[in-house]
């Protein structure tokens, strides 16, 4: 029986808990609990119950560790007086490693005897932790330090060997590159030393992952948008040719314009987001004044960072699930009683588009504007060309008679006669029939069923070694949370459903999906360093918690922008571009939610209630 075996007995009995144990006397959980084992064995007898996940003392540990906790209490005391009475003799040599392997302190301690060490063991940021707040004087890694200000000296070189049968492929290399390991299923030695050195050795893969996966998710949305809405000769329209062939020419250039900006712009986000700001750190780094770590987040030199207090999301699940079905009820009931507003886009009708200058009174130029078309279904809708600069007004007449040009003639004579200072001229006449505004219709709800699919099977590939399809289910069921916020937001405001609507149900499929894909990447990351050590419940909690700051502030800055387009565009009176923005917003503000809250939430509570029907 050794004193470790006691030490580790008395933290499991304490904390309840292997890996929380494993954390705090900085082993890793297979050495724990094998220690844990061979002390029963010693004992004759069990001395913990082990009950999914937690350990607890039976009646024989409890009866044994009042003993322990006695002689461990007892030896410390007298290795301290010990101590207390030779004090006189140097400062011991305080190490952590990060290794197990102790071959070298063994020879050094052989070598000068008259050293006192002190020896402990920690993973790498706990190594740099107590590095920075000078709690010990060296450190053994096998990663290298992630700051400039730690000096390190290579000792010596370690390759990593591979056991594999004589029969396989990669036996008869006389080595083998990480490239040549793409698609092969590796077994790592649980130690979580060696899984963090392979992580290290792949180049940092997971580090460029999520962000990969995310931009592929928004890509697909603006390929949609540009298949079902931009000409017939187009490259995508040909491509989902398949999928849209039904509904004929689109009508709205506008949605495919805001596809090709969208594809456009994540392309140069990712270009600019990888390199650029990888080459613009490395510059900054060459900047003595630059390299304070303190400017990037990390703590002062010898601060003690104050422990991170972790959000328990999955034991909140069933309020989130409740709130997000409450809150579509609450939407589908305002729809009810406030009505739900179609614009001539959908049902048809006619749109005329009229540019102006100085401001005006609604409410009077829609008076006139009946008066002189013979209609008071009209609406009135102020916007911007954004080619020209110059303000625009849609008037939507819904109704199946066509509007002729001596119609818009008479219009425009009857607004300059009564305001003669907003000089009003025709830019467009559209008239859409009925039948053609049903398809439309067909046709955008077909857009967001395809792109949701789409996004469904692409999670469900890409996270197959986690549940992928069940965990994609889950995020589609998060989605329709966010796209039932921008319906009641539309709903809310009385504004008409058109092609701003479609353009923001799409554009959130892709930015919400990209917050959940970086949690459920870190989900699978996690779920390759801890093995099956860790509880789906709790692997889900510290991916959510670990993801949480990155998604929030990525989302602020996303919600920030588009409130200054809120406020411009009501400043400006420019309806149309409001009428985007503000539902775009709600639905950005629900998919951060939705994403930490919801998804893995309902994925927990499915993964719950399959395992209770197993058993």
């Amino acid at each position: 029986m050794e004193l470790s075996q006691l030490r580790y007995f008395i933290a499991v009995a304490k904390l309840g808990n292997m890996s929380k144990a494993a954390e705090t006397l900085f082993v890793s959980q297979p050495n724990l609990s094998t220690s844990i084992s061979r002390l029963e064995e010693e004992v004759g007898v069990p001395l913990f119950e082990r009950r999914r996940g937690k350990i607890a003392l039976n009646q024989n540990g409890e009866l044994l560790l009042k003993s322990v906790e006695q002689a461990v209490s007892l030896l410390d005391a007298g290795v301290q007086a010990v101590r207390n009475q030779h004090s006189g003799r140097p400062e011991p040599l305080s190490i952590v490693c990060m290794t197990d392997d102790t071959t070298l302190l063994e020879h050094f301690l052989l070598e000068h005897p008259e050293v006192n060490l002190i020896h402990q063991r920690a993973d790498l940021p706990n190594v740099t932790s107590l590095l920075d707040r000078c709690e010990v004087d060296l450190a053994m890694t096998v990663l290298p330090p992630p700051s400039e200000e730690v000096v390190y000296e290579r000792i010596y070189a370690c390759n990593f060997g591979m056991l594999m049968r004589r029969e396989h492929p990669l036996a008869a290399l006389p080595a083998v590159a990480h490239r040549e390991l793409a698609g092969v299923h590796l077994a790592i030695d649980g130690s979580r030393v060696n899984k963090e050195t392979f992580c290290a050795a792949e180049n940092s893969k997971f580090g460029l992952t999520p962000i990969i996966d995310g931009n592929v998710t928004i890509v697909i949305v603006a390929i949609v948008l540009m298949g079902a809405f931009g000409p017939s000769d187009g490259f995508f329209a040909k491509a989902l040719h398949f999928v849209f062939f039904a509904f004929g020419p689109s009508t709205a250039g506008t949605i495919y314009a805001f596809g090709y900006t969208l594809l456009t712009g994540v392309l140069l986000n990712f270009v600019f987001g990888i390199f650029a700001t990888r080459t613009m750190i490395r510059g900054a780094a060459a900047i003595k004044a630059l390299r304070d770590p303190r400017l990037y987040g990390a703590d002062a030199p010898g601060k003690i960072p104050a422990e991170k207090k972790q959000v328990n999301f999955v034991g909140l699940r069933k309020r989130f699930l409740t709130f997000s079905a409450c809150l579509m009820a609450a939407i589908v009931l305002c729809a009810v009683v406030l009505g739900v507003h179609l614009d001539t886009e959908f049902t048809g009708g006619a749109m005329i588009t009229l540019s102006y200058e100085n401001s005006f009174e609604m409410s009077a130029v829609q008076k006139t504007a009946s008066e002189a078309l013979g209609s008071n279904g009209l609406t009135l809708q102020t916007g911007e060309n954004v080619a020209t600069g110059e303000q625009t007004l849609k008037i939507s007449m819904p109704g199946t008679e066509t509007v002729t040009t001596d119609e818009v003639q008479t219009l425009l004579d009857s607004l300059n006669e009564s305001y003669p200072d907003n000089s009003f001229a025709q830019l467009s006449l559209s008239n859409v029939s009925a039948a053609m505004g049903t398809k439309f219709l067909q046709k955008s709800l077909v857009a967001v069923v395809f792109a949701l699919v789409l996004i469904l099977a692409y999670i469900a590939y890409r996270f197959k070694n986690i549940g992928g399809l069940t965990g994609g289910m889950m995020a589609v069921l998060a989605l329709l949370n966010d796209l039932m916020v921008v319906f009641g937001t539309f709903v809310l405001l009385r504004a008409p459903l058109d092609g701003n609507f479609i353009a923001a149900m799409l554009t959130i499929l892709g930015y919400s999906i990209n917050d959940t894909v970086v949690v459920y990447d870190r989900i699978r990351e996690n779920r390759g360093l801890l093995g099956k050590k860790a509880s789906f419940e709790e692997l889900v909690n510290h991916s959510v918690n670990q993801s949480a700051r990155r998604t929030i502030i990525t989302t602020v800055t996303t919600v920030m922008a588009l409130g200054v387009m809120c406020i411009v565009s009501k400043l400006y009176g420019l309806d149309s571009i409001f009428t985007f923005a503000f539902p775009l917003m709600m639905g950005m503000l629900s998919g951060v939610y939705t994403s930490l809250c919801v998804s893995t939430s309902a994925w927990v509570a499915w993964s719950e209630r399959k395992g209770a029907k197993k058993n």
